[in-house]
């Protein structure tokens, strides 16, 4: 299984905002939220979860070869601090109303895709493009969407009467990946199968409290000359019935702030498995790095490892950043063996 948490990384002490904007004014676009129900360790299917509508408020619109995103923004989170994994669920196409191209026209299928922190093509480049005429100035066309919540015993964990909180973002691209409009929308789920959990192997690994929202802060000359640290006691937790490793990536290769970014490879990561003297430092990278392997089974009570994240002195990298806010997400992965 898989645990995903935003990693934030603050140089100068200034806070970064993230808006959403039209990059061309002749089209809009809005959502529509949903509820979602996992009542059964067998997943289930929610129709219309969520919709996107897409509106043409000009002559003559002509965009050819464009894309349509979603990606999941922030952690699915309910107030216990119980997190699912996204990839383990699955957005799929239902229908498309109005004045919207068919399935066969965009040149795709309603094949389900796993969501993610980053974006994920529903479809890419389609064969039908946007388009008004001379004459209509006004065009809408509608989206709805299917998701697919992934059945298996870690269902167990996630068990609670607390709703989570799954919050998207579409996104309509050109042909050179420049956002054409995009729309925020969100679902309530609330995850509590009824019956007794599949047998066989049980996993389950989860970035636990503060360590979900991490944060190193540059704010004086010292710290760039002797490096940052911070350390998240019982950061992380896994529960397994059988050997296994935890394995480590960051999702894209560097730390994006406003307008400009720094490499991931500025950031060391510590992991210790608390009550041991067992642990590994690795440096940040988007490959899959094993960061402690061949651990034992953890029995009935999960086992905590400690997280520590910081940098080397020095680091010119650093040294030479601008002041902004720079995030990444981190992906830790539990291998068993």
């Amino acid at each position: 299984m898989r645990s995903k948490y935003l990693s934030i990384f603050v140089f100068g002490g200034l806070i970064g905002l993230l808006n959403f904007a039209t990059a061309n004014a002749q089209i809009t676009s809005d959502t529509q939220n949903g509820y979602i129900m996992v009542h059964s360790y067998n997943g289930s299917t929610t129709e219309n979860a969520f919709g996107y509508h897409i509106r043409i408020y000009d002559k003559n619109v002509n965009i050819q070869n464009w894309s349509l995103m979603v990606r999941v923004n922030g952690l699915i989170r309910n107030g216990e601090g119980k997190i699912v994994d996204p990839t383990k669920l699955r957005i799929r196409i239902n229908t498309i109303s109005g004045d919207g191209p068919t399935l066969a026209q965009i040149g795709t299928n309603n094949i389900p895709v796993p969501l993610s922190q980053t974006d994920v093509a529903i479809f890419r480049n389609s064969k039908a493009p946007i388009t008004s005429g001379p004459n209509n100035s006004y065009k809408t066309f509608s989206f709805s969407f299917d998701i697919i919540t992934e059945g298996g015993a870690y269902l167990e964990p996630l068990k609670s009467w607390q709703e989570y909180n799954l919050n998207v973002v579409f996104s309509l691209r050109s042909s050179l990946n420049q956002l054409i409009t995009g729309s925020p929308a969100s679902a309530r789920m609330q995850i509590y199968p009824q019956g007794v959990p599949p047998a066989g192997p049980t996993y389950s690994i989860l970035v636990n409290g503060d360590a979900n929202d991490a944060s190193l802060d540059f704010n004086s000359v010292a710290h760039y000359a002797n490096g940052v640290s911070k350390t998240y006691n019982s950061g992380l937790s896994v529960n397994s019935s059988t050997n296994y490793s935890i394995q480590i990536k960051t999702l894209t290769s560097d730390f994006q702030a406003t307008s400009t970014s720094v490499p991931v490879s500025t950031v060391q990561l510590n992991l210790k498995q608390v009550g041991t003297i067992k642990e590994q430092t690795v440096t940040l990278a988007p490959n899959l790095q094993t960061v402690l392997g061949n651990l034992a089974p953890t029995g009935a009570q999960p086992q905590l490892f400690n997280i520590r994240y910081f940098t080397l002195p020095n680091d010119a990298r650093l040294l030479n950043a601008k002041p902004d806010t720079y995030k990444a997400t981190i992906m830790y992965t539990l291998i068993p063996q």
